[in-house]
């Protein structure tokens, strides 16, 4: 049985632990080495093998028959009813650049139901950490300053010319083993032209940040768009969001045609719209259907 305090406090400690490997190679104490490009084209490194063990080790011993399914190492088997998602290194890519923008992620989802449980989100570069429960809110918690956990919700206001969208629409990124390419390269440069013309794009190269950033609410942040999903973890914010008050929006895309999905169950999608009210969630949607 899914256990949410229990889960909330071994997952900030993963992914507390998790952050305290990358924290030295984003302050330059320790060098990145060799970077690898793995089969979807998306880069591993040292910090991504170092944060995954911290954070693996203490769910482990938190949850000794749960699935855990990490991201560079894969399934470790279990017997219960839900299971873990762990991103040790979420947007390597800019990591490896000196980018302070990358964080990890820790979900658990329900395979029978199909939906997620909880997560947790943190951001080694500054000590911040998000965690949500389905149905019992959205929480942030400062490791520097703000020691306490307050709640957090989404901005109320609309979008604008100078309020924020998140995009991450990497350019010929792929799903399943670089098999399956979601948007083309020129539906790509379509959406980011036209959205440019409405608004300011922020494209920090991590979804689990574009997404507590929404959850957070924080004035004139309004919303993002993601289809560079190297697995579901990368949208596991969404549930961030939604428990933050926001709204969001899924889709399956399938031979150009597009399928509409649950937000929280990232296993059945490849593209997420999540927002800031029900007034943004249909400007950004109707861009996304733009592209058919």
């Amino acid at each position: 049985m899914f256990d949410a305090k229990q889960f909330r406090k071994a997952s900030c400690q993963a992914v507390l632990a998790s952050m305290k490997e990358i924290r030295p190679f984003l302050l330059g104490q320790k060098e990145i080495g060799q970077i690898k490009s793995k089969e979807d084209e998306t880069l591993l490194t040292i910090a991504d093998r170092l944060s995954e063990e911290a954070g693996f080790k203490v769910l482990r011993k938190a949850f000794p028959d749960v699935p855990i399914i990490r991201e560079e190492s894969g399934l470790s088997k279990g017997s219960a009813g839900w299971e873990i998602w762990y991103d040790p290194v979420d947007g390597t890519a800019p990591f490896t650049i000196g980018a302070a923008t990358s964080v990890v992620i820790c979900a658990a989802y329900d395979p029978k139901n199909k939906t997620l449980l909880a997560v947790t989100i943190g951001e080694p570069a500054y000590g911040r950490l998000w965690t949500a429960i389905l149905g019992k809110g959205c929480r942030f918690m400062s490791m520097g300053r703000q020691p306490a956990m307050r709640e957090c919700r989404v901005w109320s206001g609309d979008l604008k010319s100078d309020t924020a969208v998140f995009l991450d629409l990497t350019r010929g990124f792929a799903r399943e083993k670089g098999q399956r390419q979601i948007l083309t390269n020129e539906q790509v440069q379509e959406l980011v032209k036209s959205l440019c013309l409405v608004t300011r794009l922020q494209m920090y190269g991590s979804n689990g940040m574009h997404q507590a950033l929404v959850a957070h609410g924080n004035e004139k942040v309004v919303g993002g768009i993601t289809t560079a999903m190297g697995g579901p973890w990368d949208a596991a914010g969404a549930l961030l969001v939604h428990e933050a008050g926001g709204k969001c929006a899924a889709y399956r895309i399938e031979s150009s045609i597009y399928f509409q999905a649950d937000p929280l169950d990232p296993m059945a999608y490849d593209v997420l719209v999540y927002t800031n009210n029900d007034r943004t969630l249909p400007f950004l949607t109707e861009k996304f259907y733009g592209l058919f």
